[in-house]
């Protein structure tokens, strides 16, 4: 993928620009005084209404759960960080918070729940400690310890509500204690953010973004393209992102600032769908593409007579919502076998559910061999089973004059690879018979091709004689 220019800011600002995260295809930034919404869709600007605050460092978009309202730091009034703001989208109104008690100023901030938020603040000797702000009340709880770290100019907080993230440290909620967290990479930089499930940074060599998962603290490095273009020294004006889409405010003080996008490739979501003509010897799987995660996926299928595989197809390249199909041939007949869809985008690969298909039993393939034991009144037949169709065979033979026959033998149980033999009796002296062996399974009989010999012929002992004396 690669970051491609939606559009030009509709302000001119060379301060630090923040984004809101992505909430029902509008992205919210905020400027100094300058507060506009944008469509990503659409790529149309809206201004919305801005409250009297001065200038501040600080002023990341918080989006509560419901995605009905935004936090931010500010300077309402003059009181240097001393409150927050909250914004509600439907009515398009800022309210400030009350002040944050002692000597305490807000740097960032991250939703609980739709009424609660966690705040970072800070005091003048660069100490900070997580407070707790209620909305419906407008009351702060200002709890005993801090630490001295870091500007926590990212924030963010588990699922379980338990664990609040700052740029070093975290803080444990029920025990009011704060640890070295270590979670950043080296030659990183966390980004001036609020998302409640992630920590964002970016290399320092290249700008690239990654993040942190505040559930399991597992990095996510390198998943948007490197930005190049990006000027170095405005490292903060990445803002927006979510499972789908970055925005970033270009950073190229000689130009006006650029809101560009790249979508996030993600795992891809295949579903294993049922196989179809499905024959003695072969079968066809099938699968669909429900997601590509941003990118055209390797589809194939993984198949074997365990769930274990073994063998794996061919693939395809599909988008989200196609379908694929793969046919595999060269299997056993009155057999089950297991097979499961793929697909392989640049995250990796995802699978479909073991779904399983049974060939059905074939009509069995016989040979016809060479009578043996030839005599004026006796024979033998023989014939080979070469493959009983998936299920042991009764074999025998016809046999007569002709090739209508009219004689059948008595038969065998066999199964592929066996040999069988009859031996006929009442035949004519120096006559000619046809024969032909027959294999007989569920499907119904399978036949050899015909076979002819010649009864041996009958000598007078006076003949015989003569023949002695010369």
């Amino acid at each position: 993928m690669a970051w491609v220019v939606d559009t030009a800011l509709p302000f001119s600002w060379t301060g630090y620009i923040y984004f809101s995260p992505i909430v029902n295809g509008e992205v919210y930034v905020t400027a100094h005084q300058e507060f506009w919404k944008y469509n990503i869709v659409t790529k149309v600007w809206t201004p919305l209404a801005s409250s009297n605050y001065d200038a501040a460092a600080y002023h990341m978009l918080s989006l509560s759960p419901n995605g009905l309202k935004l936090a931010r730091p500010s300077e309402v009034y003059g009181s240097y960080n001393k409150r927050l703001e909250i914004y509600t989208i439907a009515t398009n109104t800022w309210v400030p918070s009350a002040i944050v008690p002692g000597a305490w100023r807000s740097t960032s901030c991250v939703w609980a729940d739709d009424d609660t938020l966690w705040v970072w603040i800070t005091d003048n000797a660069g100490n900070f400690k997580c407070a707790k702000y209620v909305v419906s009340t407008n009351t702060w709880t200002v709890y005993t310890n801090s630490v001295a770290m870091v500007v926590p100019t990212t924030c963010g907080i588990n699922d379980a509500k338990t664990i609040v993230y700052g740029a070093t440290h975290k803080y444990t909620i029920a025990i009011d204690t704060y640890a070295a967290h270590g979670l950043l990479p080296a030659s990183r930089s966390f980004l001036r953010d609020s998302d409640n499930a992630r920590l964002w940074y970016r290399r320092d060599s290249n700008l690239r973004p990654g993040y942190i998962l505040c559930n399991d603290e597992s990095t996510v490095d390198d998943v948007f393209s490197e930005n190049t273009d990006r000027e170095a020294d405005h490292p903060h004006r990445i803002g927006v992102r979510d499972d789908l889409l970055l925005i970033i405010g270009d950073a190229r003080p000689s130009t006006p600032p650029e809101l560009m996008s790249e979508m996030l490739i993600t795992s891809p979501e295949v579903t294993t769908d049922a196989a179809s003509s499905v024959l003695s010897a072969q079968a066809t799987p099938n699968g669909t593409l429900d997601g590509d995660g941003g990118e055209a996926c390797d589809c194939g299928f993984e198949w074997g007579e365990t769930a274990a595989y073994g063998n794996t197809t061919p693939t395809q390249s599909r988008t989200t919502g196609q379908t694929f199909a793969q046919t595999i041939s060269g299997l056993d007949p009155n057999k089950t076998y297991h097979f499961r869809a793929f697909a392989t985008n640049t995250t990796g690969t995802s699978y479909g559910v073991d779904r399983t298909f049974t060939t059905p039993i074939a009509v069995s393939t016989v040979t016809t061999d060479a009578a043996t034991g030839l005599a004026p009144v006796l024979a033998t037949l023989n014939g080979t089973l070469d493959d009983d169709g998936g299920e042991a065979c009764e074999c025998g033979f016809e046999w007569g004059l002709d090739t209508g026959y009219g004689t059948i033998t008595p038969t065998e149980s066999k199964t592929s690879g066996e040999t069988f033999s009859q031996v006929i009796g009442g035949l004519m002296p120096n006559t000619t018979y046809h024969f032909r062996a027959f294999a007989i399974n569920s499907v119904g009989p399978g036949y050899g091709a015909d076979r002819s010999f010649a009864s041996a012929q009958v000598i007078s002992m006076a003949y015989a004689l003569a023949r002695r004396e010369l």
